[in-house]
């Protein structure tokens, strides 16, 4: 039981590091290429917007709070050096 646990939190933490590296993939719809065939015509993709890329499941929440995390850190290290000053006094 435990070795599952400890498989899915691997999964869990190699698929984060994925996102966090490549974010985007080719559109399932029309596999990059940008253009629509399911249809049997031959237009524009409405998936992806004619880009031929869309987001990974999960890859705007995990990228948000990475910077979520990002930002607290920067505030956290602006506010450092103020209170070593006071504390000095």
């Amino acid at each position: 039981m435990i070795h599952l646990v400890l498989l899915a939190i691997g999964l869990a933490v190699a698929y984060i590091v994925l996102v966090l590296a490549s974010p985007m993939q080719n559109c399932p719809r029309c596999k990059g290429t940008r253009i629509d065939r399911t249809t049997g015509r031959i237009r524009a993709c409405r998936t992806c917007f004619v880009t031929g890329r869309i987001y990974r499941p999960g890859a705007r929440m995990i990228h948000g709070l990475y910077w979520l995390i990002v930002r607290y850190l920067r505030e956290r290290r602006r506010e450092e050096p103020s209170t070593a000053k006071e504390t000095e006094k």
